[in-house]
C-alpha cells in the first residue's frame, strides 16, 4: 500500500466521521504518526492554549511547542476507506517514517528540566513522559486528586504554561 499523506492547514481541514491516518512532523521529523476519527487526529493541531489532554502524544506534542527553537509544524492527513485499512496505513508508514515513540529529544529533556530543583516534580515529568495513557491527563488526574501538592502543581503548570486550576 502507497498511501499518501495531504498537508492540512487548519483544524477545519480534518473531516469527521473518517478514519484517518495522521502525522505531525517538525523541522521535517515525525514525532506523531497515529490513526483514529477526528477526536484522536486533532492532537496535530494541539497549541499552547489547545490540548488535547486525552492522546498519548499530548504531552510530548507540548514539549515540542514550548522548547523547540523556531519549530516547523507540518500537520498530514490521510483519509482511509475503513477502520482496518487505517490500521495497514498506520503499520506502513511507522515502518517507513516513524512517530510511534513517546521518546522525548535530549535537547528537549534538558530544557524541560532546566532549573528544576524538585525531584518530586522531576520524577512526576519522567512519569507522565513515560505514561501508557496521557502524561498531561495523569498529571491534571493526580493534581485534582491531590496526590500532588499545590506547591509542585504550580510549578509543573508553570513549566507546562498549563491554567493552574484545570477541571
Amino acid at each position: 500500500m502507497n498511501a499518501r499523506f495531504t498537508e492540512i492547514q487548519n483544524l477545519s481541514d480534518i473531516p469527521r466521521n473518517k478514519h484517518l491516518v495522521y502525522a505531525l512532523s517538525i523541522n521535517g521529523k515525525y514525532i506523531v504518526v497515529g490513526r483514529g476519527k477526528y477526536n484522536r487526529a486533532k492532537v496535530i493541531f494541539d497549541t499552547i492554549d489547545n490540548i488535547s489532554y486525552g492522546h498519548i502524544k499530548s504531552l510530548k506534542v507540548r514539549l515540542y511547542h514550548l522548547f523547540s527553537p523556531e519549530p516547523a509544524f507540518k500537520r498530514e492527513i490521510i483519509i482511509a476507506n475503513s477502520k482496518e485499512q487505517s490500521k495497514e496505513i498506520e503499520k506502513e508508514k511507522h515502518k517507513r517514517i516513524g512517530g510511534n515513540s513517546l521518546e522525548i529529544e535530549k535537547s528537549i529533556q534538558l530544557l524541560l528540566f532546566k532549573n528544576i530543583n524538585n525531584t518530586t516534580v522531576e520524577l512526576l515529568f519522567r512519569i507522565a513522559i513515560s505514561s501508557s495513557y496521557s502524561g498531561l491527563s495523569d498529571l491534571k488526574k493526580w493534581h485534582n486528586h491531590k496526590i500532588i501538592s499545590e506547591k509542585d502543581w504550580e510549578l509543573i503548570s508553570s513549566k507546562l504554561k498549563l491554567p493552574i486550576a484545570i477541571e
